[in-house]
C-alpha cells in the first residue's frame, strides 16, 4: 500500500490512460494524457485526449478560456482512479522482490472505476461487475496500473462488452501550463 501511496499521492503527477474497450462489436477506445497539478491549494487534473485539454478541479470542467462546467460522463476526470485505486489497495502486502499484485474491485469499486473508463455505458453497468486492477512495479517504485474486465450491461439485450486498460505512470511529471482565466477562475471564482 505504501507503494502505492507514494506513487499516487503526489502533489505533481504524469500519466498516460490508453483503454481498449469494445461494447458488442463497436471499439470505444482512446488514449489520453494526465497531469495533476497545483493551483493554489487547489489540486487540478489536466487531462488532452484527441488534442482537447480540458482542466478539472473539485467536481468542476473548465475549459481554456475559463469557462466552467458541471463534472459529467461527457467529461470524465480520469485521474479519480488513483484516488479509487489508493482506496483498493488498503489491504495490499507487496514485499521488494514482488513486481505485480493482483486486485480484483466488485460491485459499486468496479462500477465507479468502468465508468470512467468506459463512460458512454456508465448508466448500464451492472452492479455485480468485476475488474481486475494489477499494479505494476519497477525496483519498489509503482509505475503503471492495469484494468480487465468483461461483462453483459444492464440493457434490453444484455449487451456484451469487454474492456482492458493502462495507465502508465511517468517517472517525472510533466511541465504544465494552466491557461490564466483557467487559474483565475479556480482561485477567485471569475473569470
Amino acid at each position: 500500500y505504501q507503494m502505492v501511496k507514494a506513487g499516487l499521492d503526489q502533489q505533481e503527477l504524469g500519466m498516460t490512460l490508453s483503454v481498449k474497450a469494445q461494447i458488442e462489436n463497436q471499439n470505444a477506445d482512446f488514449t489520453a494524457d494526465i497531469a495533476v497539478t497545483q493551483v493554489g491549494n487547489h489540486k487540478v487534473s489536466v487531462i488532452t485526449e484527441n488534442d482537447r485539454t480540458l482542466y478539472f478541479c473539485d467536481d468542476v470542467v473548465y475549459v481554456e478560456n475559463g469557462d466552467a462546467f458541471r463534472l459529467n460522463a461527457a467529461a470524465p476526470d480520469y485521474a479519480g482512479l488513483m484516488d479509487q485505486v489508493l482506496e483498493l489497495s488498503k489491504d495490499v502486502q507487496m514485499d521488494a522482490r514482488q513486481t505485480v499484485a493482483t486486485i480484483t474491485a466488485e460491485g459499486d469499486q468496479a462500477v465507479q472505476m468502468v465508468g470512467l473508463l468506459m463512460p458512454s455505458v456508465q448508466g448500464l453497468l451492472p452492479q455485480q461487475l468485476r475488474l481486475t486492477v494489477e499494479l505494476v512495479t519497477q525496483d519498489e517504485v509503482l509505475t503503471q496500473i492495469q484494468f480487465t474486465g468483461a461483462g453483459n450491461l444492464d440493457d434490453s439485450v444484455k449487451t456484451p462488452f469487454s474492456l482492458s486498460a493502462q495507465l502508465q505512470l511517468q517517472p517525472q511529471p510533466p511541465q504544465v501550463t494552466i491557461p490564466t482565466a483557467v487559474s483565475r477562475n479556480i482561485l477567485y471564482g471569475t473569470g
